[in-house]
């Protein structure tokens, strides 16, 4: 403070300025709040006077405790204050009585400073007081706002010390301390029945690890004493066949077909296709040659294929033969006559049990997407019987993309049910960051229905999410019964299709002494395109062909060029010439797009010349396109469907 003390004592005269310097100054020296004092009343010892007066001495801060001494200079070490206008027995005051009350700075005269009365209480503001907790309670205040000197013994740290400028909040700081001292120890006995907790967990944890060691050892020997049971039944059952009987005859098939003898692969692979038509032909299954060499290479393709004829032929036996010769999995989903849209093949998203409701089909992918080395096979029998546009359409389509995805229901409804999943999971566990997968491992103690359901739901959307990328080991076949009211495939099909015509086979085929089948990945089942493009001279034929089609109205499209290609490139291993190549792609590829309705020229007759002087009479394609002819003279339309 600027201000000093001798200067104000001398001052003859004292302004307002000067006043409020001084308040200021007290406050500042003594951390007064709101110019509140604590002191004792005194009433006027003066006889003689008859002022109606009466003192406050003893004056405390009560912010602090501390005692307020010697203000500015006078005779008096400690100050008093006046309350004018009124005695003690007017305010219902006594003698001695401890007062709250609030103060100002009073006329500075000399004989003011002298008796150290600079300061005045108005009678409105004074407070009676009668204890420590009062005054607290006055001030709205509590023990831990006091700013208190600290009450650590210097001399032992280890005790506490109560000492303060005065022994004004005494009592109140020793209970303060007391119950903080109290709650320390309690601190103390918890930490130290937490010390010993984990030490019984310990020893606990080591006692369970034992345990389960103890279990791990018995689940050993029982696993060995298993594998001795299971070679000594082997054994037993292999003496119980020689009298006719076999205790393991049912689960025997069962292995046979799931440890099918592996054969060695050829290095040619002409005699591979030899080697799978005899196999074939030791399930009872007898194909020509070439029927199986054009599975096998419109395989490769990847691309849908549909095999078509009368009934009986043999169409689905032949995938499934076909399949477990090349060690690949298969499934035949049978198509039904009510199949309307693509949820028939796909299944569909439940939103009242927001869950997705599978197929079979979608069942079959995704074990295809966990085993990527293993080919596998769907095959979609008899899909005439409902319109294959209505539940295929979707599939065929996103095939055509580099990474075919199909989106089974809106990603929207698949955030929404997983969050409302993660949240009551949550919910349960009360361990946000604990992940879902870590609480399905480790908390699986499930006893109510709606944690059922949630954890059903779960699994359901981890299983099925809102996408599902097509895996590239999946091949799809589909089987097509012809008949006389059979219709035609639209093109949209056909353009994605190879359609293979299988008639009643007449070979016989020798059965190999060895059987078993073919160790066959799924990468030995993709071909790619030399730089992208088909082969020149292929193009360029078909080219040629293709300007043939322009009279039927069955042209085609680069997509049905770019299947040429790979098909081209997958029989190349067969050395075909390209008569035989072509051959086969045309009865395959472009003779299916012919649905022509006759009218009076030559146009079909000429056609069929120009097959037969292109190809030869023993050719795939003048067969095929000679039976059009002749069915067409009846139906007047000249077809492939016929």
């Amino acid at each position: 403070m600027s201000l000093q003390v001798k200067e104000i004592r001398h001052s003859s005269s004292f302004s307002i300025e000067n006043l409020d310097e001084i308040d200021q100054y007290i406050c500042e020296l003594y951390d007064i709040k709101e110019h509140y004092l604590v002191g004792r009343v005194k009433s006027n010892k003066n006889s003689q006077s008859t002022a109606k007066i009466f003192f406050i001495e003893d004056l405390v801060n009560p912010f602090t405790g501390q005692n307020i001494g010697q203000l500015i200079g006078g005779g008096r070490k400690k100050p008093n204050a006046i309350c004018r206008q009124t005695r003690l027995e007017d305010v219902n005051l006594q003698e001695n009585q401890l007062v709250l009350f609030q103060f100002k700075i009073e006329n500075l005269s000399d004989s003011n400073l002298s008796k150290g009365n600079i300061l005045a209480a108005d009678k409105n503001s004074v407070i009676p007081i009668d204890d420590n907790y009062d005054l607290l309670r006055e001030l709205q205040i509590t023990v831990a706002d006091l700013k208190v000197p600290g009450i650590l013994n210097t001399d032992n740290p280890n005790e506490i010390a109560f000492w303060f400028f005065n022994d004004f909040y005494k009592d109140a700081i020793k209970e303060k301390v007391k119950q903080e001292v109290g709650k320390i120890r309690q601190e103390i006995v918890k930490l130290d029945n937490r010390k010993q907790f984990w030490r019984d967990e310990e020893t606990r944890i080591r006692d369970l690890e034992g345990k389960v060691q103890n279990e791990l050892n018995v689940l050993n020997r029982k696993r060995h004493e298993l594998d001795q049971d299971r070679e000594n039944l082997i054994k037993l059952n292999e003496k119980l066949k020689q009298i006719g009987l076999s205790v393991l005859e049912e689960r025997e098939e069962i292995l046979e077909e799931c440890t099918k003898q592996s054969l060695e692969i050829p290095d040619n692979e002409e005699e591979l296709v030899k080697g799978i038509q005899r196999q074939i032909a030791a399930a009872g299954l007898h194909y020509e040659l070439q029927t199986i060499l054009r599975l096998y290479t419109t395989l490769k393709t990847n691309q849908f294929i549909i095999l078509s004829g009368p009934s009986g032929t043999g169409k689905t036996s032949l995938i499934a033969a076909f399949a477990e010769c090349i060690s690949a999995q298969y499934k035949i989903i049978p198509v039904q006559p009510s199949w309307m849209d693509r949820q028939d093949l796909l299944g569909f998203y439940n939103p009242m049990r927001k869950q997705y409701v599978p197929s079979v089909f979608i069942d079959t992918l995704i074990a295809a997407k966990k085993q990527p080395e293993k080919l596998f096979i769907i095959c979609l029998d008899e899909l005439n019987l409902a319109q294959i546009e209505y539940y295929l359409a979707d599939l065929l389509s996103v095939r055509e993309l580099k990474k075919p995805t199909l989106e089974l229901y809106s990603r929207y409804e698949y955030d929404q049910a997983m969050e409302e999943v993660n949240w009551y999971i949550q919910k349960v566990i009360n361990d946000i960051d604990e992940t879902m997968d870590r609480w399905i491992e480790d908390h699986l103690g499930i006893n109510t229905m709606e944690q059922f359901a949630f954890m059903q739901r779960y699994q359901n959307l981890k299983r099925y999410p809102f996408s599902f990328e097509l895996p590239e080991n999946v091949r799809l076949i589909g089987t097509m019964n012809v008949d006389g009211t059979v219709r035609p495939l639209s093109p949209k099909v056909i353009d994605r299709s190879f359609i293979l015509e299988l008639l009643k086979q007449d070979s016989k085929v020798d059965i190999p002494e060895e059987l078993g089948c073919y160790p066959l990945p799924a990468q030995h089942f993709m071909v790619e395109l030399d730089n992208g493009n088909p082969d020149a001279d292929l193009t360029k034929r078909f080219t040629e062909f293709n300007k043939r089609l322009i009279s039927f109205h069955a042209n085609y499209n680069n997509r049905v060029e770019n299947h040429l290609g790979l098909y081209g490139a997958a029989a190349q291993p067969f050395n075909l010439t390209n008569g035989q190549l072509d051959d086969e792609l045309f009865v395959m590829k472009l003779l299916p797009r012919i649905h022509y309705l006759m009218e009076e020229d030559s146009s079909t007759a000429n056609f069929v010349n120009w097959i037969r002087d292109e190809f030869g009479e023993k050719s795939l394609s003048y067969k095929k396109v000679s039976q059009m002819h002749s069915a067409s003279h009846k139906s007047g339309v000249f077809t492939y469907w016929s």
